[in-house]
């Protein structure tokens, strides 16, 4: 099956792509779901929702971290991580958000966005 793309908003249409791609029964979400609606009523598939945000190379995995964390799904530490290593969306954003919720420093969520302030700009010097 192929991975869904990871939007910066759960969605409905994404909440049943994600559920099926990771063997769940999505004949339980709504409409009106959050990522702590999904949380609370798969907990056994969160685990296997870390990993594909941990590996997504489309959408926002940066956001979804700090969703994540945010609602107590994951770790901090974890949703850090990813963040830190995403390779697409807008993990600068999902960095601010953790420090403005107090789940993470402003310290680190400057570094993150100057890690990739840096990375933008060598890629418009490449």
């Amino acid at each position: 099956m192929k991975k869904p793309e990871c939007p910066d908003v759960f969605n409905y249409k994404f909440g049943i792509e994600l559920i099926k791609y990771l063997g769940g029964d999505p004949s339980k979400i709504k409409t009106s779901w959050c990522w702590e609606d999904f949380g609370r009523t798969y907990p056994e598939l969160i685990p296997g929702a870390e990993k594909y945000f941990e590996e997504a190379t489309i959408g926002n995995p940066a956001s979804a971290a700090f969703w994540m964390a945010f609602f107590k799904l994951s770790t901090p530490e974890w949703a850090k991580m990813v963040i830190e290593n995403a390779t697409t969306g807008s993990p600068a954003w999902a960095a601010y958000r953790m420090a403005r919720k107090k789940i993470s420093t402003p310290a680190w969520a400057e570094s993150v966005k100057n890690k990739f302030e840096l990375r933008e700009n060598n890629n418009e010097k490449a």
